[in-house]
């Protein structure tokens, strides 16, 4: 096949010549940026040399690539030399060659699936991969502020901002390596690595300040360095957990065996581990203790209950405990079974809008997700779901917190909490999407686990990609706690991050609807001693008549570079795609008139409905005392009994937000 054939050549960047300028005795192949897509491709895809080109004497395949979701089978004439790193970040894949490999051409062969990569160079090398990683060595140390060894991530890039493979210089260390990211205990640590120039970042999840370094190792003398890494963003009183956890040693995908896993929670920063496989009780207790990172955390046996329709995270378990059921396709039933039959006091449904088996739990079919009304097989009497998942994201960041939202409005106390459903070492991190709950975090080690399922399920949980965001009422209540209240009423909320992430908006919601948004780019950050930034937005929150939950969320820019990359949408829904940083508040529930209790924007919407004798007139008159979320209500229930509330006629004297809000109602009645 010609060079070109079914591709798009890319041509950005000038310093792809450098990307595949040989070392001494190398040669190259591919000098400019190629897009590959699968759907392109029949058979193979074939980077052809001229006639003669690079021949005999090559010992090692060097491609440098993209975007790469799927697998992509590398091949040198119909020789198979293994598969492409699966990451969507800009990575070296190298190869070792068997002695004699006339190298003529290297071909690539698609994924069943749909994947579009760009490949930015190829070359070849007359030494082993091996023999390259010989060249240079590092010794790496990293501490805390106190002196002690601190767990944590090296992320390793050339000069053109590629992971480059390196290897463990000492092979009995205990660490977790992929190409370009190493995971270890903090303790004295040397790696191997071709001559040449690198960036470094050492980082410990987003509760930690981030170190950047550069190095020009040219492989006369070992170069040693000692880093220390503050703790910038301060959550004292909030466990950090990861509720949806994985290994390749018991769910049989990804990368990370279940001893590279507690190393990844423990470089992450991961208080309160759940362990998740699918189907399966898994115990990371005896991992952690021989990788000698127990004191970092309290692991917790939980599973992933995968089911043909939806999966569902429960826990804690007990080693000797029941498996819970996954067969049984009926939700109410299911639940029922996770509690009874199992003893799980937490219920997390998860990823609500993955497909699997053809199946997603928050189709239109199953959800109205403007009105948040159960239409068929769905069952909130989970205790939570995950609203922000890192490693299985939407286009839309919003989308599933919309629906949250709308389920809220129903009357379902449904926890929010994010995590990241993580099962490689590397392709997704772990820990990037996490949980905080309340409770006492002195000694990660000794969390008081049922303590801290009482506070998930409480509702005193913040969610969290990167931002650490709290919400209070002057100084009456918290999240998750119910503020009786009829007079003044002010909303404060706290965002802090690390240094090398920023915020741009922060708003508050109403009952699922924006109340107050606030640009804060140019707004003056409080910076601690260790370099952490925080800010406090008050707003005045009195106008509120009836009940209301008010939920914070603060958002910044999401390109942070290869140690803590947001990945793409798993299941992506068009191209418009931003990464965003993440902080939000579970509901903190406002008791306006101050009767002990909290009526949903559904009751007080049954309460209009009926006073109105199912009147559209005369419900649209008394519409315009209430908030939106009760207005979509009334229309919903307008709509169930066959007498809508959408007639001009009826709407014309509402505000301009409820007609809006319910156009929205209208249009999720339509078609899908």
């Amino acid at each position: 096949m010609p060079l070109n054939h079914g591709l798009r050549q890319v041509g950005w960047v000038s310093w792809l010549l450098f990307l595949a300028t040989p070392t001494e005795g190398g040669q190259r192949m591919v000098t400019s940026a190629h897009r590959v897509s699968s759907r392109d491709v029949a058979e193979r895809y074939t980077f052809q040399g001229p006639e003669g080109f690079l021949g005999e004497g090559q010992r090692s395949l060097w491609i440098a690539h993209d975007q790469v979701k799927e697998r992509w089978e590398v091949l040198v004439g119909d020789q198979s030399l293994g598969f492409l790193d699966q990451i969507e970040q800009p990575t070296w894949s190298v190869f070792d060659l068997p002695e004699g490999t006339v190298l003529s051409s290297v071909s690539l062969i698609p994924p069943d699936r749909d994947d579009s990569i760009v490949i930015e160079a190829v070359r070849a090398e007359p030494k082993t991969l091996g023999q390259a990683q010989d060249e240079a060595s590092l010794s790496l140390r990293v501490t805390d502020e106190g002196g002690g060894f601190l767990p944590s991530r090296l992320t390793v890039i050339d000069e053109a901002g590629f992971l480059v493979p390196f290897r463990r210089g000492d092979a009995q260390g205990r660490s977790a390596l992929r190409t370009g990211v190493l995971y270890t205990t903090g303790e004295p640590t040397r790696i191997g690595l071709p001559t040449g120039r690198y960036r470094g970042f050492i980082t410990r999840g987003p509760e930690y300040e981030r170190r950047e370094l550069h190095w020009d190792l040219p492989g006369d003398d070992p170069v040693s360095i000692e880093v220390q890494l503050p703790r910038s963003v301060h959550t004292d009183g909030w466990i950090s957990c990861d509720p949806h956890t994985h290994t390749f040693t018991h769910s049989r995908h990804g990368d990370a065996t279940t001893e590279e896993r507690v190393l990844t929670i423990a470089g992450e920063g991961i208080e309160l581990p759940i362990a998740t496989d699918h189907n399966r009780l898994v115990d990371y207790e005896p991992a952690s203790r021989a990788m000698g990172v127990r004191s970092f955390f309290t692991p917790v046996i939980g599973d992933e209950v995968t089911t043909k329709e939806a999966h569902f995270n429960v826990f804690p378990l007990t080693p000797g405990a029941v498996l819970p059921e996954f067969r049984v396709l009926n939700w109410p039933e299911l639940i029922r079974s996770f509690r009874e039959r199992s003893k799980a006091r937490v219920v997390i449904l998860n990823h609500p809008h993955n497909v699997h088996n053809g199946f997603r739990p928050f189709d239109r079919r199953h959800l109205n997700p403007v009105s948040g009304r159960v239409l068929k097989t769905l069952d909130f009497s989970v205790d939570a779901m995950e609203v922000l998942s890192s490693s299985a994201q939407q286009t839309d960041f919003m989308r599933v917190f919309r629906d949250w939202f709308s389920i809220l409005n129903q009357g379902h106390h449904v926890v929010g909490v994010g995590s990241s459903d993580v099962h490689d070492v590397n392709r997704y991190v772990l820990g990037q999407g996490r949980t905080y709950l309340k409770g006492d975090d002195a000694e990660p080690g000794k969390i008081d686990v049922d303590a801290a399922c009482r506070a998930l399920v409480a509702g005193k949980a913040l969610i969290s990609m990167g931002l650490f965001v709290d919400l209070n009422i002057d100084e009456a209540g918290g999240v998750g706690d119910l503020v009786s209240e009829t007079g003044s009423l002010h909303a404060r909320v706290s965002v802090q991050c690390p240094s090398w992430m920023e915020v741009d908006e922060v708003k508050l919601f109403a009952n699922g609807e924006p109340v107050n948004d606030e640009q804060v780019a140019s707004r003056r950050w409080r910076v601690n001693q260790q370099g952490g930034k925080a800010l406090e937005v008050i707003w005045n929150v009195s106008a509120f008549t009836h009940d209301v939950y008010l939920i914070a969320v603060a958002t910044g820019p999401g390109t942070l570079g290869p140690s803590w990359p947001i990945p793409f949408p798993y299941q992506p829904s068009g191209e418009g795609f931003v990464p965003r940083v993440i902080g939000v508040t579970n509901p903190l529930w406002i008791d306006r008139d101050a009767d002990g209790r909290f009526e949903s924007a559904r009751e007080l919407g049954e309460q209009v409905w009926a006073a109105s004798e199912e009147r559209p007139r005369e419900a649209v008159n008394r519409l315009g005392e209430y908030h939106v979320s009760v207005a979509v209500q009334v229309a919903d229930m307008a709509h169930e009994s066959g007498r809508d509330l959408f007639n001009e006629m009826f709407v014309s004297g509402l505000s301009e937000r409820i007609r809006s809000a319910l156009e929205r109602l209208q249009d999720s009645f339509g078609p899908q």
